[in-house]
């Protein structure tokens, strides 16, 4: 049986009512469908219940407000599956996926298997303007990475997504079809609050031995301009090196490929960094306080790997740059003369 993990938080009717509509018209009956309520208010209490009493295969367990990470390890607990796939309650997921990725999953012996993404704006969806609609997605290739490959995917998903024209393979934890056993053994960190995702994915893969990427698309993702890596964020800094930490004990420096990609996800933290705090009007610091800060980026672990040679070498032209500009401490005011 195949367990499909929703966390909710107050999401309108709407776009539950389309993300659970895309599962169960998926055509595979073989599953469940477990929406974790993760505190949302009595209203919307109400849109589950109802939501729940349109189909036996679908279970509602209501927890305290404690986020998506803790929402996932809660239906991850519940869930009765073999297999375990995780949907945001404001996504869909593509009709088919679940019997063709079982088929293939089972078929090639695989730990995971990975679909592609394609994000759009609930305009886009409603006006029928979203990329699939001007570019059919007809592409069924399937690369195994094993042993030695899974460095390159792991290399793959440090920075970046794996973008393939108008798709992606993302960092996150949708569209995948994931071994219940490694799942388990591999629970979202519930101390943090940004790119707990990416390490989930880095500890997820360390413990496979075969992972199949699909090049089809499975998945449609909605932006989300509340998200929290819109949203001024005073513990911004904490998080990152709290995130770059466990990112290490899972990943190879040594490796070039690696070691680039992470430099290059260091500078995307820094980048939010003044997204997130530097830059806003709610971050009520002294000038003291902020001079204390902006010497610990810039002269401080883990910030300072921006600044070695080996960066620098292997980087091209647009991370030469931005090397160049970290040492001598004119990132943010780079930053701020190219959004100005």
């Amino acid at each position: 049986m195949l367990s499909i993990i929703v966390p909710y938080y107050n999401n309108p009717r709407e776009q539950i009512s389309r993300c659970i509509k895309s599962l169960l018209e998926n055509g595979y009956d073989d599953m469940e469908i477990i929406v974790v309520n993760d505190g949302s208010s009595e209203a919307c209490k109400q849109i589950l219940k109802e939501t729940a009493s349109a189909d036996s295969r679908i279970r509602v367990i209501t927890q305290e407000n404690e986020g998506p990470s803790s929402a996932r390890n809660t239906g991850l607990r519940e869930a009765a599956g073999d297999y375990i796939m995780f949907v945001d309650a404001d996504d869909e997921l593509l009709a088919g996926v679940m019997e063709s990725g079982m088929q293939i999953l089972l078929e090639e012996k695989l730990d995971l298997l990975i679909g592609e993404v394609v994000a759009c704006t609930e305009q886009e969806h409603n006006n029928g303007k979203w990329p699939e609609a001007k570019e059919p997605f007809e592409k069924k290739c399937l690369k195994v990475y094993e042993a030695d490959e899974m460095s390159e995917l792991k290399a793959l998903l440090i920075y970046n997504s794996i973008e393939v024209g108008k798709t992606y393979v993302g960092k996150g934890p949708v569209a995948r079809i994931i071994r219940r056993d490694l799942c388990v053994a591999t629970p979202f960190r519930t101390d943090l609050t940004i790119g707990e995702d990416m390490v989930w994915n880095q500890e997820l893969i360390a413990k496979c031995r075969r992972v199949g990427v699909e090049e089809k698309l499975w998945y449609k993702y909605f932006y989300n301009e509340q998200s929290v890596m819109h949203r001024f964020t005073e513990d911004v800094v904490s998080q990152y090196e709290r995130q770059f930490q466990y990112l290490r004990k899972e990943i190879d420096l040594r490796d070039d490929r690696i070691f680039y990609h992470y430099c290059r996800h260091v500078s995307d933290g820094l980048v939010h960094v003044y997204l997130l705090l530097w830059s806003r009007k709610e971050w009520k610091a002294s000038t003291k306080e902020r001079i204390a800060l902006k010497k610990h980026l810039f002269e401080e672990k883990p910030w300072t790997v921006l600044a070695s040679q080996r960066f620098y070498d292997l980087a091209d032209r647009r991370e030469k740059i931005k090397c160049f500009l970290y040492r001598r401490k004119l990132f943010f005011l780079a930053l701020r003369m190219q959004l100005n």
